[in-house]
């Protein structure tokens, strides 16, 4: 597995940087632009001011978008194409083949995500700068809710585990589409396949939790029993007590996409050990 992994890495690295770089530089252009009107006290944006504006949006959200095309394409490139014959007949187990393509997407999704993050604070700090800090400062002392480094690890391991299960139910849909459309060649329908499971276990979830309404507090407030949001109607008014008892990981939902990665991935291995037409 580590053999694949090191191989896809290698392979795709020039492009998973060149779209990191990009996106990293229409971001810092962003604050750059945003600092200059600041500055120069602009309340409007010229012609060039605003194209220029419009390319580094797009910078950034092609980015993403570049990435998740490479995760997809990495997977559908030794399934689909003629690559895949010597993929499967090579003696590696198609546990080590799915596996390697997932830790290739977590891998870079983390660095893309590591990454823009510390863009973003920089920015911010340079738009702000002592302003900035005493924002964060005020943040982490607020009298209403804690933000602790236990905050940050839970939603580190919430975000991984979520990104993880994210791209199984992916790989799921494009092996599926694989064993029920062995004729189809290019295998889009696999979009259609995971939307519905989104939606089918989102109904689910929301279902769940209405019923088991507890979440795992970020802000110091442990466990929280959050059904008074359920009963909240538009015309009532919410308090910073209801607000701190949002900020939570539903259990409900934490577990019911954590079986449902599990069951997919299992799912997907099954199908690829039984697929004929590779």
């Amino acid at each position: 597995m580590l053999k694949l992994l090191k191989h896809d890495l290698k392979n795709n690295l020039k492009l998973c940087l060149i779209s990191l770089l990009v996106g990293l530089l229409g971001n810092s252009f962003l604050y750059a632009l945003f600092k200059n009107s600041i500055m120069t006290n602009t309340q409007t944006l010229g012609f060039v001011e605003m194209l220029f504006l419009i390319l580094c949006i797009l910078a950034v959200f092609g980015s993403f978008l570049a990435l998740i095309v490479q995760i997809v394409m990495v997977f559908r490139r030794d399934y689909y194409s003629d690559r895949g014959y010597l993929m499967f007949t090579l003696p590696v187990r198609s546990n080590d083949i799915l596996m390697s393509k997932l830790l290739f997407a977590l891998i870079w999704t983390v660095i893309f995500a590591v990454a823009f993050s510390l863009i973003n604070f920089l920015g911010m700090y340079f738009i702000g700068e002592s302003k900035f800090l005493e924002m964060i400062k005020l943040a982490f002392n607020n009298p209403y809710f804690t933000i602790s480094p236990f905050t940050f690890i839970l939603l580190t391991v919430y975000f991984i585990i979520s990104t993880f299960i994210g791209y199984i139910v992916m790989y799921f849909s494009i092996v599926a589409t694989k064993s029920l459309f062995p004729s189809n060649k290019t295998g889009y329908s696999w979009i259609i396949i995971m939307i519905v499971i989104n939606v089918v276990i989102s109904l689910i979830d929301q279902e769940i939790f209405t019923r088991f309404p507890y979440l795992i507090s970020y802000v110091g407030e442990g466990i929280v029993n959050a059904s008074e949001l359920i009963t909240l109607k538009n015309s009532d008014t919410i308090t910073m007590s209801t607000f701190t008892k949002i900020m939570g990981i539903p259990i409900s939902s934490t577990i019911i996409w954590i079986l449902t990665g599990l069951g997919l991935y299992q799912a997907s291995i099954k199908m690829m050990d039984n697929s004929i037409d590779i």
